[in-house]
């Protein structure tokens, strides 16, 4: 994903609710997104805090005080919270939202980090914990991370950030989700793919050539609802020959499709219908390139 497509993916997750409890973003050029990442976190928990001190002040502004001393000491004492509360706000939240970085972090220190994980946030709607250069985690380290992971509290959201994935332990990938973010696309190999690019017309070449980069870049709930609108009948039988063509001229990158082709011949030998056929294309494209 690049910056726009991350940012609708994210304003996606908050507007439908569809928060995760850990999200692992990767990428050479990591860094580039950290602003957009953060901002994304301070949605997620400090407008929940906004919004209820905004209701706080809207049932005091409601109350009717010439009914009961009660009542105009309750108002009172909502006052007195919420001044509390605004005075000692940065401490509050720097206890609820964790910035974190994995140069520093052994295990005694995500130990640590995460000491309080089970005890709900104080005034945020969820506890987040935020690790950029997860890279860098020792194997004990990433071990003590894997067992917040494995059953995480429902009010927690952990964000780790990394330039690449090769070093993370595998049972920590599968249990984030997983988004890589390159703001420009690599496009070096693109001279060796145009010269596959005879018989094909050129908007469906950059389709075709897209169904891998954006393997790398997307979520698969998001990747297979893209594909799935966009192939159709003939599309697949033309695939099928792009990535043939990909392997007749032995592009490493590629070379992990030879099964995929082998798949989906069987498939269709076997006459299996287009829709089914199309969903096996579409899901062993992306599983091949995990």
């Amino acid at each position: 994903m690049n910056k726009q497509e991350l940012n609708d993916f994210l304003n996606n997750e908050l507007e439908k609710n569809k928060v995760v409890h850990s999200y692992l973003f990767y990428g050479e050029k990591i860094e580039e997104f950290k602003e957009e990442i953060l901002l994304f976190l301070n949605e997620v928990g400090v407008n929940n805090f906004n919004s209820q001190l905004k209701k706080i002040n809207s049932d005091i502004d409601n109350l009717n005080l010439d009914v009961n001393t009660d009542l105009i000491n309750e108002c009172e004492e909502l006052k007195n919270r919420i001044a509390k509360i605004k005075k000692n706000i940065k401490d509050v939240i720097i206890n609820d939202f964790k910035i974190l970085n994995g140069l520093e972090m052994k295990v005694d220190d995500v130990r640590k980090a995460f000491e309080n994980i089970y005890e709900k946030p104080f005034l945020l709607d969820k506890k987040i914990y935020f690790i950029e250069n997860f890279e860098y985690l020792n194997i004990n380290s990433q071990n003590a991370m894997l067992k917040i992971l494995e059953e995480p509290p429902h009010f927690i959201v952990i964000v780790l950030l990394s330039k690449n994935t090769n070093n993370i332990l595998d049972t920590i990938k599968s249990r984030c989700l997983k988004i890589y973010l390159n703001e420009k696309e690599n496009i070096e190999d693109d001279n060796s793919l145009l010269i596959m690019n005879e018989d094909i017309e050129e908007n469906k070449f950059n389709i075709y050539r897209d169904i891998f980069k954006d393997v790398k870049r997307m979520p698969k709930s998001i990747y297979y609802s893209k594909y799935n609108k966009i192939i159709n009948k003939d599309d697949i039988k033309e695939l099928i020959v792009y990535l043939e063509k990909l392997i007749a001229y032995n592009i490493e990158e590629y070379y992990i499709y030879t099964n995929v082709i082998k798949k989906v011949k069987q498939k269709a030998l076997g006459n299996l219908n287009f829709e089914m056929l199309k969903d096996y294309l579409i899901l062993n494209i992306y599983e091949a390139n995990k």
